[in-house]
């Protein structure tokens, strides 16, 4: 999901946060379509010893120090967010498990009692290199608590896209659902607007800068585009999205029922990708 624009425009089109809504909410491919099946092994990941799951979490130098003893990792089954800070400087990485350092390193790594012990080539011992937190430092919690809540909210919403598009979808919508209402408010939608910023900035590498530009951007453009969605979508006029309001429009969406039994999130993702293109084009037409 690149979003190049936010590394070197001061200003972002409705279509591409749009867009980027929509794909982070249908897990999209290159972020969180994903299910138990396809998620990477141990085996798959050279430089780690141990179950995927035993990486799940926020990992840090000292999670007692506010920047987390200079650097910050989130891991889901599936990708990697990491933070490093400095004095005077942060760089942000977010890359699938299979493109990070876990599975490109000459070095070992694994995990035992909450700690993630590196071992290098050239030294033989085993040394203890970053501990599992409870949450987030605080210094990192403002910036990017609201990505790392997602983030590790996908295990959950994953696995049960394994089970049925129905529960899938059902899952999306209470993933973005802070206060639990059923749907999608307008706070709902500038949140989820302003991960996919954060995601998109965020995607390969970005310094600080460039995360504070996409999230101050997105913090003035996400309650727009958020009351621009609702008057589109809001069939019942109660203020937020439902899932069925969201695929009411068969016609625009090609999804058809929802209601299958079979294990098909793919069926899903594509048949809402496809609408939502058609969703891009007409926001292209309205600049």
């Amino acid at each position: 999901m690149p979003l190049p624009i936010l590394k070197s425009s001061p200003a972002l089109s409705h279509s591409y946060v749009f867009l980027a809504l929509a794909l982070l909410l249908i897990l999209n491919a290159n972020a969180f379509a994903q299910t138990p099946s396809s998620w990477p092994s141990s085996q798959a990941l050279s430089a780690f010893s141990g179950e995927v799951s035993d990486l799940v979490g926020i990992w840090a130098g000292d999670c007692s120090q506010p920047n987390g003893g200079g650097y910050v990792e989130i891991i889901n089954r599936t990708h990697i967010l990491a933070v490093s800070q400095t004095d005077s400087a942060t760089d942000v990485t977010f890359d699938r498990l299979e493109d990070s350092w876990l599975n490109h390193s000459e070095d070992s790594y694994r995990v035992d009692g909450g700690l993630l012990y590196y071992q290098s080539a050239d030294v033989p011992e085993e040394q203890a290199v970053a501990e599992k937190c409870r949450a987030l430092p605080t210094s990192t919690s403002l910036l990017h608590g609201e990505t790392t809540t997602l983030l590790l909210a996908m295990p959950a919403v994953q696995a049960a896209c394994e089970q049925s598009t129905t529960i899938c979808a059902n899952e999306l919508i209470a993933a973005g659902d802070m206060a639990d209402t059923g749907g999608l408010n307008g706070a709902d939608l500038s949140r989820l607007i302003r991960i996919a910023t954060y995601l998109g900035t965020a995607e390969g590498s970005a310094d600080g800068d460039q995360i504070l530009g996409g999230q101050a951007i997105s913090l003035g453009l996400a309650p727009a585009i958020a009351d621009l969605v609702l008057r589109s979508f809001d069939y019942d006029a109660d203020r937020q999205l439902s899932l069925e309001e969201i695929t009411a429009d068969g016609r625009l969406l090609g999804a058809g029922s929802l209601s299958v039994t079979d294990s098909s999130s793919d069926q899903l993702q594509e048949s809402l990708e496809e609408g939502m293109q058609r969703l891009e084009g007409l926001l292209r037409m309205l600049q």
